[in-house]
């Protein structure tokens, strides 16, 4: 399923208003109507698709819960919470996109790892920023049958570019100030990460941070 269309979106809040349009889709009744449409998928399977409406609205609550305690925490213990925020939404987006064959259930036959293998080499304090991005590398997991495994592929397959969300300044150097969408992305899909993997540095260098 594509991105067909953006709106333009004014709040000074993004988090705030990005929490509240996603509370719509913790409504299993809703979520599934939209899914069954959007798919054309036939009454007979209801109970299916309403059993991965509910593990949807779960994941997204789990979402909120971890993006808001990380807001509580220490440096050292906020990347780990927005690690498993961004990781519930994932696969909240994998929920909604794809057919029963990714739910919940039957993802953690052959995805029950996230799919990244992460290398880190020997950074030091002495190091620039730049030397240090270059030591940080993730690979994707592949079995011995070159099949790509994990949440992260299940979650690429169906992934495109999303709008972007600004703040806009006025050029009457006022003091209002607004957010909204500032940018649309191109309807593709995101490529397959490379076998020998991509660095952090690889990612800021070459835009690929916007995209995966």
């Amino acid at each position: 399923m594509q991105i067909v269309n953006a709106i333009s979106v004014r709040s000074s809040s993004p988090n705030d208003f990005a929490w509240r349009e996603l509370r719509r889709f913790q409504n299993a009744d809703f979520v599934t109507t939209q899914i069954m449409n959007l798919k054309g998928i036939d009454k007979k399977h209801y109970q299916n698709v309403q059993k991965q409406a509910r593990q949807l609205g779960l994941c997204l609550s789990l979402a909120q819960d971890y993006f808001a305690a990380a807001s509580q925490v220490s440096l050292v213990t906020k990347p780990v919470l927005l690690y498993y925020a961004t990781m519930h939404l994932a696969l909240s987006e994998i929920l909604f996109k794809q057919l029963g064959d990714s739910s919940l259930d039957r993802a953690r036959k052959n995805h029950k790892h996230h799919g990244l293998i992460s290398t880190i080499g020997s950074i030091k304090n002495t190091h620039s920023i730049q030397e240090s991005a270059s030591l940080l590398k993730a690979s994707p997991m592949i079995d011995g049958k070159e099949n790509r495994l994990g949440t992260f592929e299940l979650w690429r397959k169906s992934a495109q570019q999303h709008p972007w969300y600004g703040i806009i300044h006025n050029n009457d150097e006022s003091t209002n100030r607004s957010g909204c969408t500032t940018y649309v992305g191109i309807e593709e899909g995101i490529p397959e990460l490379p076998k020998r993997g991509i660095t952090l540095l690889d990612c800021l260098g070459s835009g690929l941070i916007t995209r995966i």
